[in-house]
């Protein structure tokens, strides 16, 4: 497949399995410079040996649920790579129950990973891409966010509190006016 994205440099967030596996292979094949950031280095070594036969890859073992860890994440891809094009957030987490079920332990954990994480790299990587003009950024949702699922209540919260992040960040082509400023 070629997607015309040779010679990118990318950061894939949970990047060693499933969807983020998935998208490293992709860029990886069109030639591109890849980072993942993964809490679990072992899998995401092992797409990395894969991707590796297609293009450059580095793994960054890093909990992005950590500010200082997503910004050293930014910061190791800029400088190996000279620059990020690409930032995806794919990071996602949940466990499947009802709320009357959850704590607050475990809200935490789900609001951290799917949705503290997207503000943690998205903040570093606009450091690094507003300067350079470079303004690609990507975040995985879910249908969750969009359509209620008993056992999902946390869960589809914080991805559609990413799709509200997302849009109120995406660059406009005019600036928009406030409702009050309307005539």
């Amino acid at each position: 497949m070629n997607l015309e994205l040779a010679g990118k440099s990318v950061v894939v967030t949970g990047g060693g399995s499933c969807i983020g596996r998935a998208i490293v292979l992709t860029y990886a094949e069109e030639g591109d410079s890849i980072t993942i950031g993964d809490i679990g280095e072992a899998q995401a070594g092992k797409v990395a040996d894969l991707a590796r036969e297609r293009g450059a890859v580095r793994v960054v073992g890093t909990d992005i649920t950590q500010h200082d860890q997503g910004k050293a994440l930014m910061d190791q891809a800029d400088a190996r790579h000279g620059g990020i094009n690409v930032l995806l957030n794919n990071v996602g987490w949940e466990r499947p129950m009802f709320f009357t079920q959850t704590t607050p332990e475990l809200w935490d954990k789900i609001i951290r990973v799917n949705y503290l994480s997207v503000f943690n790299c998205t903040s570093a990587a606009l450091e690094k891409m507003i300067p350079a003009e470079r303004d690609s950024i990507v975040s995985i949702s879910s249908d969750a966010s969009r359509q209620g699922e008993p056992r999902e209540a946390v869960y589809g919260g914080t991805r559609a509190a990413v799709n509200r992040f997302m849009k109120t960040n995406a660059p406009r082509s005019a600036p928009r006016q406030s409702r009050r400023s309307r005539s």
